[in-house]
């Protein structure tokens, strides 16, 4: 599915899904299952396909519920909920909720998840107008990506055509954004040209 959402193919994406629901639902099905496996990848679909209510329903019902007893798959509910926050236009509530998510994943050394957080950070810094915390985000991740190779992350949240919203004229930022947002576009987006 996120090869998929990446490449912008909302049927085949959604195709997708409904083989992972029914997938989910022939296995024993737990909440918890739920959360750690595909919440994240669920909220990336239902943002990406316009379904911002469902996704906003899904969030409703789980502050009723009570939360799931892991705390890796209470991080992936947040993390959720955090790229709803996003959709819906409010970066400093999503802020707020990604720094303690982010300090927890790295008390866990979990690469990815930081580096997913990072990403989101810059993007949310990036709706705030935050130019020189959003490129800060950035780096970070990047420098935490690079070396082990991961660049999923950054080609599910489109950085590549994302980076020239990080280039702020005048601000000496020109340089920076470029070499960051490089390494996310090389070799993953054909229509995207370094300059």
């Amino acid at each position: 599915m996120r090869v998929y959402l990446a490449q912008g193919e909302l049927e085949a994406a959604r195709t997708a899904f409904q083989h992972a629901e029914a997938a989910l639902a022939k296995t024993y099905y737990v909440p918890y299952r739920r959360a750690l496996y595909v919440i994240v990848d669920w909220m990336q679909f239902w943002v990406a396909s316009g379904e911002v209510d469902r996704a906003t329903h899904w969030a409703e019902e789980l502050a009723q519920q009570t939360s799931v007893p892991s705390p890796l798959a209470c991080e992936r509910e947040e993390v959720a909920r955090s790229r709803l926050l996003l959709a819906q236009k409010r970066p400093s509530q999503a802020l707020s909720q990604l720094e303690p998510l982010q300090v927890m994943a790295e008390q866990q050394e979990r690469l990815s998840h930081v580096i997913e957080i990072k990403v989101l950070q810059a993007l949310a810094y990036q709706m705030g107008q935050q130019v020189p915390e959003a490129l800060s985000a950035l780096a970070q991740a990047v420098r935490l990506a690079e070396p082990e190779g991961y660049i999923r992350c950054f080609v599910d949240e489109g950085a590549p055509h994302g980076c020239p919203a990080f280039q702020a004229p005048g601000t000496g930022t020109q340089a920076r954004a470029d070499a960051l947002c490089g390494y996310a576009a090389r070799g993953i987006s054909p229509g995207w040209q370094e300059t």
